[in-house]
């Protein structure tokens, strides 16, 4: 609409035919933006209607959730695992040889392996099984020695010492029975972390499939495999038709959820 503006008159007094006055647009009223979801006076609704904004707030909860409960396991991950000493350090007590029992003995709060006369081996099993867990032990030998942890069900064995049939320093790796070794069941460093004939402090894991081994507080194997889901007993090892001892001491277990 056009407005005659009387601060622009130019006439002679009266208001007539030679009157003039300039005519002048108003102003266009500039429009206002508002951030997503705000309500301008002048307006009845919100820029992003109640349903929608209800909806994203619901994602939000969700989300939140979500994350809540990612960081409750990792924190059960994470927390620090409860040890039970399962070696007295005096007796086999909790613990059952098998074969010829005289090749298992207790001294100076030491269990020892030694092979017999007849260069027998033999193993020794935890009377409890256990599944996902974390063993924790100091060994020693003087290599060449061939020893092991076995666990689950069917039987998973981590290689201690000397492989008896690859004649090479194979501790930390796992033992896969009639496939033996494979490449990503190896592990190949160890040996820079350990110290032979003399104490060393093995850590193994065992959540699930994966299988996670720590030599002198250096992670020296991460090894995956899900053909072994059942739990049994965990066993130390003395090979068969060796002439070895294998000593073991400050032994303990956390169980796993």
């Amino acid at each position: 609409m056009l407005i005659a503006d009387p601060r622009h008159y130019t006439g002679s007094g009266g208001i007539g035919a030679a009157d003039h006055f300039d005519v002048v647009k108003p102003r266009a009223r500039r429009k206002k933006t508002l951030p997503v979801g705000c309500v301008s006076r002048d307006m009845a609704t919100p820029l992003q209607p109640y349903p929608t904004l209800m909806k994203s707030f619901r994602s939000l909860v969700a989300c939140v959730a979500v994350l809540s409960a990612s960081s409750l396991v990792s924190a059960a991950e994470m927390a620090a695992p409860v040890f039970t000493t399962i070696f007295n350090g005096k007796d086999l007590t909790g613990w059952k040889p098998n074969g010829d029992p005289s090749i298992w003995t207790v001294k100076n709060g030491i269990l020892v392996g030694t092979n017999n006369a007849k260069r027998e081996g033999s193993t020794i099993s935890t009377e409890k099984s256990y599944k996902n867990f974390i063993i924790e032990l100091d060994v020693k030998y003087m290599p060449p020695a061939d020893s092991g942890i076995t666990m689950r069900k069917p039987s998973l064995q981590m290689q201690i010492g000397t492989s008896h049939s690859l004649k090479t320093e194979l501790t930390g790796s796992f033992y896969l029975g009639q496939l033996s070794y494979t490449d990503d069941s190896m592990a190949k460093d160890t040996w820079k972390h350990f110290k032979p004939g003399d104490w060393n402090t093995i850590r193994l894991q065992a959540r699930g499939a994966i299988f996670t081994v720590w030599v002198n507080g250096q992670k020296v194997h991460t090894y995956a495999d899900d053909k072994h889901p059942d739990e049994a007993p965990v066993n130390l090892q003395v090979h068969n038709d060796e002439q070895s001892t294998i000593e073991f001491r400050n032994i303990k277990i956390a169980e796993l959820k």
